[in-house]
């Protein structure tokens, strides 16, 4: 989501009249679970989940991971970000 920092909120702040944010408290090991589950379809750009929201059969050969959302590590720094 976005903002994801205090800078980010900060800076959204500054572009104009915000009138309030939503903060979603997820648990970290469901947001791990929904990024290591994401897959993209790189023609048409949607988004799927593999256990939540399935692609269509006739399209799953063709899609991805988005860059990091295999990797544990990277999620993990994600979160340490987020918590600052």
């Amino acid at each position: 989501g976005f903002p994801r920092t205090r800078q980010q909120a900060e800076a959204l702040l500054k572009c104009g009249n915000i009138a309030c944010f939503v903060l979603l408290e997820v648990p970290d090991e469901l947001l791990e679970a929904r990024a290591l589950h994401r897959r993209l379809d790189p023609e048409t750009g949607r988004i799927y989940n593999a256990k939540t929201r399935p692609a269509p059969s006739e399209i799953v050969d063709r899609l991805t991971h988005r860059e990091h959302d295999g990797n544990c590590s990277h999620f993990q720094k994600r979160i340490s970000t987020f918590r600052k």
